[in-house]
């Protein structure tokens, strides 16, 4: 094993100390970030899922819409 100059191992030390505290912090981020996206994905979800049932809805609504226009067209045409 080789030996270090008095102080150089100290240093390396508290170097070591302060990049394993650096990754700590960014592991930290990585999990507060990766459950803030989980979040937006599942509001998301739910937005595509609201927003399919709006399609549904405007086409069921534009479909009677045009048999109303279609009753209406024949009214017009047997009494005018």
């Amino acid at each position: 094993m080789k030996h270090m100059p008095y102080g150089e191992g100290s240093e390396l030390k508290n170097k070591m100390d302060e990049l394993s505290k650096n990754l700590k912090e960014k592991e930290d981020e990585l999990d507060v970030l990766s459950k803030e996206l989980k979040e937006k994905e599942d509001e998301l979800g739910k937005m595509q899922s609201h927003t399919n049932t709006l399609i549904v809805k405007d086409r069921e609504s534009n479909a009677m819409l045009q048999e109303a226009r279609d009753i209406l067209e024949e009214v017009c045409y047997l009494f005018c």
